[in-house]
């Protein structure tokens, strides 16, 4: 248990427990030897439970519980954190509302075990760097990636979860559930914007659109689908699986785009769904089933 500031390399052997009690500047932690499926379990406890920089070395898995005194906000912030190769992820634990900031790496963070509110967000450094982000399966979730060309995955739980994706020629995948949801993509031009819904009210937007793809499958609740950009044969996947209303929006430079809306209830009629196509439509073919 370290209870002063710790700034600098801290080497463990695999299955070791380590604690942090109060604000650090940075550590490194190394586990010491060549193994493939290192783990190691750290806490962070204390009042205003910060860690300036968190390095993952030679650690495939970190569990992570944040332990810090809770009050109103934040209650404990790695500023920056480095995963480091693919095959490493954080594993983040505890009731506490967690901040990870500046991700770097190409690894994952699994926060799913979490009960309070997590917010990830991925250094500006790493717009060609994959990442796989899961949020807290029950508590507020905010995710934004800043990779560009490299494939982003999110998971979400049963509370609000809001995801921004930079992706321009990547892939991004954001599957979210109950709650009220917002996947946004407004940088993709060529890429690939995967939405999944669940129970919850969500909003999907991608507004830039030249020849990318879009495929959003939302469930039950209030939805809404807005595409934009110069479109050009983009082809828009919409599957329904509820009486709600749901509004779709393709709006720009459109041409020869094929909309879909697909019903999966029988409860669902035509009247049930507004598709709105505008500005310059040509050749647009829409189909109702």
């Amino acid at each position: 248990k370290f209870t002063g500031n710790v700034n600098g390399a801290i080497t463990v052997a695999n299955g070791d427990n380590v604690e942090f009690s109060a604000a650090t500047s940075g550590q490194d932690i190394t586990v010491a030897g060549s193994g493939t499926s290192d783990v190691v379990n750290a806490t962070f406890s204390g009042a205003a439970s910060t860690a300036t920089a968190l390095t993952l070395s030679g650690v495939e898995t970190l569990n992570l519980t944040a332990a810090a005194t809770e009050g109103t906000g934040t209650d404990f912030t790695v500023t920056a954190l480095e995963l480091g190769a693919a095959s490493n992820k954080v594993v983040l634990l505890g009731s506490n509302d967690v901040s990870l900031g500046n991700i770097t790496g190409t690894g994952s963070v699994d926060a799913s075990a979490s009960t309070g509110a997590v917010t990830l967000t991925q250094d500006t450094s790493a717009t060609g760097k994959a990442l796989t982000l899961t949020g807290s399966s029950t508590a507020v979730n905010n995710a934004t990636f800043t990779a560009t060309t490299a494939d982003s995955n999110y998971t979400g739980g049963t509370g609000n979860d809001t995801v921004i994706f930079k992706q321009t020629t990547g892939n991004a995948t954001g599957v979210v559930s109950d709650g009220t949801n917002s996947v946004t993509a407004n940088s993709l031009t060529t890429g690939t914007l995967v939405a999944i819904g669940g129970a919850g009210n969500d909003t999907v937007s991608a507004t830039a659109l030249t020849s990318g793809n879009i495929t959003a499958q939302l469930g039950d609740g209030t939805n809404s689908l807005t595409v934009g950009g110069a479109l050009a044969g983009v082809a828009l996947s919409h599957k329904i699986k509820q009486s709600t209303a749901t509004e779709t929006k393709a709006s720009g430079s459109i041409g020869g785009v094929s909309v879909k809306v697909h019903s999966k209830e029988s409860a669902a009629s035509e009247t049930d769904t507004s598709t709105t196509l505008t500005t310059e439509v040509q050749g647009v073919t829409l189909t109702y089933s």
